[in-house]
């Protein structure tokens, strides 16, 4: 009996470990494909880009300038802001005054709705003469072949919104930034998977006609974030969601472990109220984590290491694509297997909270149209 629960055993350690080889090999192919794509549009669509703003962040400046910068001629820049105080609003209108093509939007504050969510839905209700609305963070920098490279695959009428993903980096990084790093990498396999891709709400676009007919007021009201929201709303209406590679832009990884699990938690909460087919996929990379640890086996571990070897192999090969100076060392491959051990505690934590922090703003979720906003700080906590 005992020979016979070794062997099962053995048998379930290497399908899960084959099931990591193959979801790899998947990434591979699809990102490889992905990148020797070169659409263009020949007729250049009017594009508004909307970029919300808040606080004085690092890098403001030279992150907000990259979208002043695209190389892409028919288009006008949309920063948004709640308040016209704003610390980020100094940097905005220098860029305002720099670039014709820019405008500052000051969206003002309403409780039924999150600050970015009100700060989206008011600027593209005064903007709305354009053919494609695009949306970006301002902790990312992208290249000036980003926007191109975004609204290109919108001209194929079944895809109703494309997206892009960030990479969190720093060149000074700690134990808890790589475990960050890998933990953010993986969604990068979601984002290959039709079923789980969604949109990023640092990176999209959306056809205009597409975004005015979802009634993105009623879908927003109540809800913490944009994108998990748009990302159903958008597949309920029988379109895709189209994933550009080239997009892949770099943000600034500065966590210590008390923010980078407060980070990772939230992400984890924002998929269990607004996105669920991602939360229930993570509980399931959870378990395989549960497993790694109460089951130590070198055939599983390596074939989570090869997992992270193939996610920095063609992370690297992107961004070498792109003209992004970064390599990311392989030697990072070993974190993921921290951050599939990290999952298991953001999952028991969503379990018992169904609170988050966010921009210096406290939310209450109570159910995927509800939440509650009980505490704004003046500061950024």
């Amino acid at each position: 009996m005992e020979v016979l629960n070794q062997m099962i055993n053995i048998v379930l350690i290497l399908l899960l470990t084959a099931v990591l080889i193959i979801i790899s090999l998947y990434y591979a192919i699809y990102t490889n494909i992905a990148l020797k794509k070169n659409r263009i549009f020949l007729n250049k669509p009017k594009v508004y880009l909307f970029i919300p703003c808040k606080d004085n962040e690092k890098n403001l400046y030279k992150n907000i300038e990259s979208y002043a910068n695209q190389d892409y001629k028919n288009y006008m820049v949309i920063f948004i802001t709640a308040t016209a105080d704003d610390p980020a609003c100094s940097a905005i209108h220098e860029i305002v005054k720099k670039y014709s093509h820019c405008v500052h939007f000051v969206a003002g504050i309403n409780n039924d709705y999150s600050q970015k969510v009100n700060n989206i839905i008011n600027a593209t209700e005064n903007y709305q003469d354009c053919d494609i609305f695009a949306f970006g963070d301002s902790d990312i920098c992208p290249n000036k072949e980003w926007l191109k490279n975004l609204i290109t695959p919108l001209k194929m009428k079944k895809i109703g919104a494309t997206t892009g993903y960030r990479w969190y980096w720093n060149q000074k990084r700690s134990f808890w930034q790589n475990v960050a790093i890998m933990w953010n990498g993986f969604v990068l396999f979601y984002m290959t998977i039709p079923f789980l891709r969604f949109i990023w709400g640092g990176s999209y676009a959306v056809r205009s006609d597409v975004f005015r007919n979802l009634n993105v007021r009623d879908i927003w009201h109540n809800v913490v974030t944009e994108d998990f929201t748009l990302s159903n709303a958008i597949l309920k209406k029988g379109y895709r969601i189209h994933y550009v590679p080239q997009c892949l832009t770099v943000s600034l990884a500065d966590f210590d472990s008390s923010s980078m699990f407060e980070w990772t938690t939230r992400q984890l909460m924002l998929s269990k109220y607004y996105f669920r087919r991602v939360y229930f996929s993570s509980l399931i990379v959870g378990l395989f984590g549960l497993l790694l640890v109460v089951n130590i086996s070198w055939a599983f571990i390596l074939g989570y290491v090869f997992l992270g070897f193939m996610l920095l192999r063609y992370v690297n090969i992107t961004f070498n694509k792109i003209g992004c100076e970064i390599r990311v060392p392989y030697f990072m491959s070993v974190y993921i297997l921290f951050s599939c051990i990290l999952l298991i505690a953001n999952v028991v934590f969503s379990f018992v909270s169904n609170k988050i922090k966010w921009r210096g703003v406290t939310y209450r979720i109570i159910s995927h149209n509800k939440m509650i906003v009980e505490k704004v700080n003046t500061k950024e906590e």
